[in-house]
């Protein structure tokens, strides 16, 4: 009876295995187009806004929220979900937006202090 040869691969493909080279991150699915539900009250109108997030990592992201650069972008997955956090602004109001990846769509919130409302969002990630 002969027992076939193992083969042994190749050292630079265990190390990526082990640390988790090609992986994605947690973070890293927020990265694409989403459309936001930016409606302020259940009853209103649907009103789609745009949320592109270009890059993310595990601390940060690069985005823009309704057509405006996201600053101040903070992102934490310690809770087992992604949460974030940032700063838009459209000259004289500045928005301070949170939200939660769950199971691909977004939840959270956008605070204007200046204008004096809090508005809650959904959004869905735009198809390819």
């Amino acid at each position: 009876m002969r027992i076939p040869a193992l083969r042994i691969p190749p050292l630079a493909f265990l190390l990526a295995l082990a640390s988790g080279a090609g992986a994605q991150t947690p973070a890293e699915a927020l990265v694409g187009a989403w459309t936001v539900d930016l409606r302020p009250s259940p009853e209103a109108a649907y009103y789609a806004v745009p949320f592109v997030v270009e890059a993310a990592t595990d601390s940060t992201m690069e985005a823009t929220f309704y057509g405006s650069p996201v600053r101040e972008a903070v992102l934490n997955g310690a809770w087992g979900e992604v949460r974030f956090a940032f700063v838009t602004s459209d000259g004289g109001t500045t928005y301070h937006t949170t939200g939660i990846l769950h199971d691909g769509w977004l939840e959270g919130t956008t605070h204007a202090i200046e204008r004096g409302f809090l508005s809650y969002w959904t959004a869905t990630r735009d198809a390819d």
